[in-house]
């Protein structure tokens, strides 16, 4: 595959929100007339690629985005507007909830574990 196509594949996966695996690539393929697991593949590697590039800033914005969560807002919600893995923004409002690293694993492992409702709800979707 030329680069020409994989910059603009990149482009193209880019207009797709959310972390879906498969979230356009059906549809990017047909476009640029590429195999279906080629550009699943390029999705996933973009996918990688954007959370690493993001942890950070939303990992220091843990506690505005647990205030919003605390006002209502979704994680599904908040992932999707913070365009952000929602399984780890889970992961960061859990642990700004003061759950230690290892609580905060059993609970994502575990949802009986979750106490409150709403939560283990939301979680349950991400």
């Amino acid at each position: 595959m030329e680069e020409k196509v994989y910059r603009e594949i990149l482009r193209e996966l880019d207009r797709h929100r959310g972390y879906g695996v498969h979230t356009g690539v059906e549809e990017v393929a047909n476009k640029f007339e590429q195999p279906y697991d080629a550009v699943r593949a390029i999705r996933s590697q973009f996918l990688q690629r954007k959370s690493i590039k993001n942890h950070y800033r939303v990992k220091d914005r843990a506690r505005k985005h647990l205030q919003r969560w605390k006002s209502g807002v979704s994680i599904s919600d908040l992932a999707l507007e913070l365009d952000f893995p929602p399984v780890l923004l889970a992961n960061f409002l859990l642990m700004e909830m003061r759950h230690s690293k290892k609580r905060t694993k059993e609970m994502l492992r575990n949802l009986k574990l979750v106490k409150d409702e709403r939560l283990r709800k939301e979680l349950e979707e991400v």
